[in-house]
């Protein structure tokens, strides 16, 4: 009985270690985001008015729905003008509202409106959005407070390179140049990045995004336990959140849940790819919709609970199926919108062409090695859940196809990167 009891204890103590783990992990994800932008909506307002009544009046602002880049590519600068003065305070909500709704004037036309009724001497107020955790606001309202947004959309470029240097680096030690190239070449070949880039806030969702891939791949490739795997993905996944404006998501959830798989080090077994992936996918999905639903919990103590009920319904209700205001066109046009536009990129097909040709050949090259061919299928097979999730959320994707499309090039690189690895003789079982 007493070898018993130890057994149990020292069984219990590791248990008790994790669960200390995942109560630290969300305390300080949900203080943490809080104190943040508590602490940057303390930034003055007038000064960010002011700098966003020069960029205004500079052209560097345009009131232009839809607006286009410099090189004819679509900007969404409806998101950014709702980002660059959000937690504007206007007397009107109390702290716990304005960190949860973000006040702001919503796309770049009433926000000009606003600047305009402010140079007049007028009283301006904004409205809330309790629909996101507006995490990038940390970053706007600093900036625009002390420089341009030029400067600002500067920034998040190079920080999206910083971060497409980071799963490069992790990458290229898993499947050597040819397998980092693979990865990426389909997101950076077609995935429209310099229109990207006339924005400040996909650049900088896209980067953690791509952080998250990066750490997953080096995690993996270092024999980190699951369970570990499984709470870094969901720390990344709670911090994409926190930034995210419900852009991306498959791409960077389901590439990340396939890297775990074929990153794991050579020699490793096929269900053991697969508890890897696994942990991470249900990690990364756990740690997002954990986060969001935090933020409807948060609003709901801030204002009433019958009211952020009704909000919530409302939106997933009008996110499946739209409405008359958009004319969505039904069950299944998001995601055929999607595959359109990123075939509508400038020499996207031919791209796309040669890249699937080129990968067919490198598989069949290892048609004989049943193992490396299980292990391209466990790495590629969560690929497949980017369909019904497009479809679940059809009108949000049948609206933003201009940057929603990515996550097809990024699932295309999971794709190719697998067959890198089986390349490699990365998904031998036999001894590493």
């Amino acid at each position: 009985m007493a070898i018993d009891t130890t057994k149990r204890t020292a069984m219990a103590a590791p248990r008790a270690a994790i669960v200390r783990s995942w109560v630290v992990l969300w305390l300080v994800l949900q203080v943490g985001t809080i104190a943040a932008i508590f602490v940057v909506d303390l930034v003055p307002d007038d000064m960010i008015l002011d700098q966003v009544a020069a960029d205004l009046d500079a052209g560097r602002i345009t009131t232009e729905w839809p607006s286009q880049s410099w090189v004819g590519s679509t900007q969404d600068t409806f998101g950014e003008c709702f980002l660059l003065v959000g937690g504007y305070d206007d007397g009107t909500y109390g702290t716990l509202e304005t960190i949860t709704g973000q006040p702001s004037f919503g796309a770049c036309e009433p926000l000009a409106t606003a600047i305009e009724a402010r140079g007049a001497g007028e009283t301006i107020v904004a409205d809330t959005h309790f629909r996101y955790w507006h995490g990038l606001t940390v970053v706007a309202r600093p900036f625009m407070a002390l420089t341009s947004v030029v400067v600002l959309r500067v920034v998040a470029g190079l920080v999206l390179v910083a971060s497409l240097a980071s799963v490069v680096r992790s990458a290229t030690s898993i499947a050597g140049p040819l397998g980092a190239a693979a990865l990426l070449v389909p997101v950076v070949a077609t995935g429209d990045l310099h229109g990207m880039v006339s924005v400040f806030h996909h650049p900088l969702m896209l980067a953690v995004g791509l952080a998250t891939i990066g750490w997953v791949l080096s995690a993996a490739a270092r024999s980190v336990p699951d369970e570990r795997l499984a709470f870094g993905a969901t720390g990344f996944a709670a911090l994409y959140n926190v930034v995210d404006l419900f852009n991306f998501v498959p791409g960077v959830w389901l590439v990340a849940t396939g890297a775990a798989a074929a990153a794991r080090p050579l020699g490793t077994s096929l269900a053991a790819r697969r508890r890897s992936g696994l942990a991470v996918g249900v990690g990364w999905v756990s740690g997002y919709g954990v986060m969001w639903l935090s933020l409807w919990v948060w609003a709901a103590v801030a204002t009433s609970p019958t009211k952020i009920w009704d909000d919530v319904v409302t939106k997933i209700l009008f996110r499946i199926g739209g409405d008359e205001e958009f004319e969505s066109a039904g069950f299944g046009v998001g995601l055929l919108r999607n595959l359109e536009f990123w075939a509508e990129r400038p020499g996207a097909v031919p791209m796309i062409g040669v890249l699937i040709v080129a990968g067919a050949l490198a598989l069949w090259s290892v048609r004989r090695d049943r193992d490396a061919l299980a292990a391209v299928t466990v790495a590629v097979a969560p690929a497949v859940l980017v369909v019904p999730w497009m479809l679940g959320a059809g009108q949000h994707h049948e609206n933003h196809p201009w940057f929603e499309y990515r996550s097809f090039p990024m699932l295309l690189g999971l794709g190719l990167f697998a067959v890198a690895c089986a390349r490699s003789g990365r998904f031998s079982t036999g001894p590493a």
